[in-house]
């Protein structure tokens, strides 16, 4: 909001007939959520402050007697009014409280009270609401005002941080609005199906139960799941979610959107990502107060894979959906993180939280569990290497879950045989098939795996060494059915598999070299070894003879290869987040796309890799962000550490007492965990050969490093974080 253009649009109002103003309201929302109003720092105000001595003396700048009389036997001030004195007062305030009147527009804070009010003509801050003594919260008290309701109010007028505002202020009254909230002509009724179904924009009222509450930062009411016998949809809104609970029949007015984090759009629009289905500005209409299970006629029985699998550009979110899954916590430093995992206790996603896991602090007892689950993909998180759906767990119920033996067959397929293969080879994988697959957790063990060609010229399966491995003809050119067969207890199921195989030829292709050495912002095609994973970042360093680069892509993509595959890779040789006279970026080929995977089980080449520095002159490069020094990779000797506090997990790479060292950038504890046998603390000293790069993938003044691969005693581990 620009305020200070705010305060010369208000004096003009005021010496200009018939000049009206609107201070527009900053919505922004944090994935999907609300302003906490925590800049709103109130300095010097204080909770239940009384009135100043002379109530009837409340300062400079009264107008002439009109309307209802306050208290005090002066009138209420208008919100233009109190526009005014905040614009003269500054941040000192009125010295002592007044009385204002208006219409609560927006609710922002339910905890607190934090809303706009307004005159009809112009809009102003209210940093809380209280008793009209001064003594109770706004969630305490007997009757809250609600949107559309005219307010009598008690408090200091200021100026905070170039935004008018009235402090903490006290409730003397307040007329329930006889019109309604909204204008209902401006709206249409529909189900929740045709809801969902409608464009963005579009004004509409829907009938339904309360299946879910979600929560706001502070753990505030920020809107709720609605359902009908034709499907459900979220509805968003901070004034309605503080006015309802789970198993009410509501009717509520909003405004349809596809809501998507500000910070994502670029990104989701790269993925197809269109938003969160929702109705946003949630008015509630009407509310029985009643305990009603919500109607589960349409709700689709479904499984967590075939969710998280279904393109993100499907209107699926906010639809719930009743599986079985798994429920498992997973505790961090500051959070807890709550995971819904298919029935191999591996494909899943998490649940969506502004609150660190506390507003699943429930699942507690459904921890390790397989369990009856209605849960709706809620929303995508979108970034440069991908889009994928995080969750909000409707109800959960633990019923004793038995797997049916026969389905064991059907089962494998899904879960474990089909993806093996890819879609497309140019090149002979030599790839080791399953051919038993057992589950304890599930009580079946070795299901039996065959695998047939519709052309063994084309593909073929050996036995070699104990072992099934499908052999590619990359000579020619072709399509292909595999047919694989799982049998179990006399069940036998069948899938198939149909793959192209083409005899690709890449031309033109750059060697690591040749590719950072490129023109920023030219297309490239590059061909090297998948050497050891970018941390933070989805994708690794493409290595040859020549050199290393970061190669940036998508989850998709790193699926599809391996540490060892020789690989050609296109995107944009790119110099990520340069800011001239700060930082020259991180060199990288960005956006990159595979082209082919070449396999081959190869060592990358360390032939590129410097080896005749010492960490003490290594850490000393760090501190130039205006060299380039992200695109060659250090072998050295060195030691590891690692620093826990409450917060985070920290690895530094350093000389033996640490005076000199180098901050691993990560993003989470378990990014640099596959080292943990490799640390040095006070009592135990593991002088390490560590292979690191340099990064700067965030715009800083300094570099820091990417631990690739660390050597023991022999031993050599590889940082393979984003491989599966």
């Amino acid at each position: 909001m620009k305020k200070k253009v705010l305060f010369l649009c208000l004096l003009s109002m005021l010496t200009l007939s018939g000049c009206k103003l609107t201070i527009a309201i900053d919505k922004t929302n944090t994935e999907p959520t609300t302003e906490s109003g925590d800049n709103k720092g109130q300095e010097g105000e204080k909770e239940g402050e009384k009135p100043g001595e002379d109530p009837q003396n409340p300062g400079e700048g009264d107008e002439e007697p009109h309307g209802e009389l306050a208290p005090d036997g002066k009138p209420y001030l208008t919100v233009s009014e109190a526009l005014k004195i905040a614009s003269e007062v500054g941040e000192a305030g009125t010295p002592q409280k007044r009385y204002v009147v208006g219409v609560v527009k927006k609710l922002i804070n339910s905890a607190y009270g934090e809303m706009y009010i307004t005159d009809g003509t112009n809009e102003i801050y209210v940093y809380g609401v209280y008793s009209s003594d001064g003594t109770l919260k706004y969630p305490d008290l007997e009757e809250q005002p609600h949107v559309g309701d005219t307010v009598y109010l008690y408090g200091i007028i200021k100026t905070f941080k170039d935004s008018p505002e009235m402090g903490a202020s006290w409730l003397i009254k307040f007329v329930k609005s006889e019109s309604g909230p909204v204008d209902l002509k401006e709206y249409t009724q529909v189900s929740v199906l045709e809801a969902r179904n409608k464009e963005a924009g579009n004004k509409l009222i829907i009938e339904g139960v309360v299946a879910k509450l979600t929560y706001a930062d502070k753990m505030v009411p920020n809107g709720a799941f609605i359902v009908d016998a034709t499907g459900s949809i979220y509805v968003y809104g901070i004034d309605f979610a503080s006015q309802i609970k789970v198993g009410n029949k509501v009717k509520v007015a909003g405004t349809k959107t596809y809501y998507i984090y500000d910070k994502e759009i670029d990104y989701a629009e790269k993925f197809g990502y269109k938003g969160a289905c929702q109705l946003d500005e949630g008015v509630l209409l009407e509310n029985d107060k009643g305990e009603h299970d919500f109607d589960e006629t349409s709700i689709e029985e479904s499984t967590i894979k075939d969710i998280v699998e279904t393109p993100v550009s499907e209107n699926i979110t906010t639809k719930i959906y009743k599986v079985n899954a798994y429920v498992n916590e997973v505790p961090g430093q500051g959070f807890t993180n709550y995971y819904f995992n298919d029935l191999d206790n591996k494909t899943g996603s998490y649940a969506y939280s502004l609150n660190n896991g506390k507003d699943y602090a429930w699942l507690k007892e459904f921890n390790g569990k397989i369990c009856t689950v209605y849960i709706s993909p809620f929303n995508c998180k979108s970034t440069d290497s991908g889009a994928f759906f995080r969750f909000v767990p409707i109800k959960v119920e633990y019923e004793g879950f038995t797997f049916e033996p026969t389905k064991a067959p059907e089962f494998v397929l899904k879960y474990y045989i089909n993806d093996q293969f890819q879609d497309l080879y140019s090149a002979d994988p030599a790839l080791e098939l399953m051919t038993s697959v057992s589950n304890q957790d599930l009580g079946f063990d070795g299901v039996a795996i065959s695998y047939a060609s519709s052309d063994e010229s084309l593909i073929s399966f050996a036995e070699e060494e104990g072992k099934t491995i499908m052999h590619v003809n990359s000579d020619l050119n072709g399509e292909v059915t595999v047919t694989c067969t799982a049998t179990y207890l006399g069940t036998v199921a069948t899938s198939q598999k149909v793959i192209k195989i083409s005899s690709a030829v890449v031309e033109n292709a750059l060697t690591a070299k040749e590719a950072i050495d490129a023109k920023v912002g030219d297309e490239v095609v590059v061909r090297g070894v998948a050497g050891p994973s970018t941390i933070n970042q989805k994708g690794f360093y493409l290595i040859d003879d020549t050199g290393a680069i970061a190669i940036r892509t998508t989850e998709e993509a790193m699926g599809k290869i391996s540490l060892g595959d020789e690989v050609v890779f296109k995107g944009i040789r790119t110099n990520v987040k340069a800011e001239e006279g700060k930082n020259v970026g991180q060199i990288a080929i960005d956006q990159a796309e595979l082209v082919t995977n070449l396999f081959g089980n190869h060592q990358y080449s360390d032939k590129s890799f410097i080896t005749d520095k010492s960490i003490e002159e290594i850490q000393a490069l760090t501190a130039n962000p205006l060299v380039h020094q992200t695109a060659q990779i250090y072998r050295t000797k060195c030691y590891l550490r690692r620093e826990v506090t409450n917060f985070a997990t920290k690895y530094y790479i350093g000389n033996a007492d640490f005076s000199k060292e180098i901050y691993n950038y990560a993003g989470n504890r378990y990014q640099f965990a596959m080292f943990d046998e490799f640390l040095s603390d006070d009592t135990v000293k593991k002088e390490l050969e560590c292979e690191f790069a340099l990064v700067n993938w965030n715009a800083k003044t300094y570099y820091v490093a990417c631990l690739m691969s660390a050597t023991y005693q022999g031993k050599k581990i590889v940082n393979t974080y984003n491989y599966k």
